[in-house]
């Protein structure tokens, strides 16, 4: 026991050390060599994207020029910052004593919702800079981990405190959730309703009814299935909720996408897209990576 605490406080110690050193070399560089630093590595490959991306486009600074969008460089930061993340996740949850399962998810579902859908208020140009930044890839999946997160710790103290079923950690995490998601739908509703305060060429309710009609029938076809053959083990993955919910996020993601591809779809619809694609799209079935990561 005493050999695994120590093990644990050197990589904690090894891992922050790092960090350090990255934040003090960029420090530096930015205020000795701003031109270096910050016109050609962090406008360039971070902020200069997440600007572009408000405007439309390009956007420049000091003559660098930056386009919204990834790129090679800023995929691979990210991909070590989501690596990090989920593992201090993860001794987070283990420390906590918190199962993930399905109840977990559920508690999750207003933060994962809330993601696509802020997403899609920006893109209709709802906001207005600098708020609109804290609404583009990656900065809004980082808003929504620290939200998830805060309330997460706040659930666990309130249930160890009050040990009460009313004030338990999932519950706690998904009513702190609607504060942010109701907000954003009652939004969503006014646009659809008629109040559109940006350019738009209509709304199609006929595919949104025809892609969610087709899913629910392949996602019930697949479980029918399941249950039928139940005594054959290997598909009994099937019925579970976790696994319907990533098939029925690729269906709408494939049949969305082939529907744009033949008739010119509307750009209301691939908002419509966006949001029913996010929302069901679990990757790899780990809940807080959607929370970290980008489009």
């Amino acid at each position: 026991m005493k050999f695994e605490r120590f093990t644990s406080n050197k990589q904690r110690t090894f891992l922050l050390t790092i960090l350090l050193l990255i934040l003090i070399i960029t420090v530096a560089g930015v205020v000795l060599f701003p031109s270096i630093f910050y016109d050609n590595w962090i406008w360039k490959y971070y902020w200069g994207p997440v600007v572009a991306d408000s405007q439309g486009g390009t956007a420049v600074f000091n003559g660098v020029e930056a386009h919204e969008g990834y790129t090679a460089i800023s995929e691979i930061t990210y991909g070590i910052i989501v690596v990090v993340a989920l593992y201090l996740i993860y001794k987070l949850l283990k420390k906590l004593e918190i199962t993930v399962d399905w109840r977990f998810a559920l508690a999750l579902m207003p933060y994962i919702i809330f993601g696509p859908v802020s997403r899609v208020l920006e893109d209709t140009g709802y906001f207005k800079p600098p708020v609109v930044y804290w609404f583009i890839s990656p900065l809004i999946y980082l808003q929504i981990a620290v939200y998830a997160i805060f309330f997460l710790l706040l659930g666990h103290y309130l249930e160890k405190k009050y040990k009460s079923l009313k004030l338990s950690v999932n519950k706690v995490l998904f009513f702190a959730g609607l504060i942010f998601l109701i907000p954003s739908f009652a939004l969503i509703a006014s646009w659809i309703l008629g109040n559109q305060w940006g350019e738009t060429e209509g709304i199609r309710f006929d595919v949104f009814l025809i892609v969610i009609c087709l899913t629910f029938l392949i996602v019930s076809l697949v479980y029918l299935f399941a249950h039928f053959y139940k005594k054959k083990k290997e598909l009994i993955v099937y019925k579970n909720p976790l696994n319907l919910s990533m098939l029925a996020g690729h269906l709408i993601d494939g049949i969305t996408s082939y529907i744009v591809s033949k008739i010119h779809f509307l750009w209301d619809y691939i908002i419509l897209r966006s949001i029913l694609h996010q929302i069901f799209y679990w990757r790899r079935g780990t809940l807080f990576f959607r929370l970290l990561s980008s489009y």
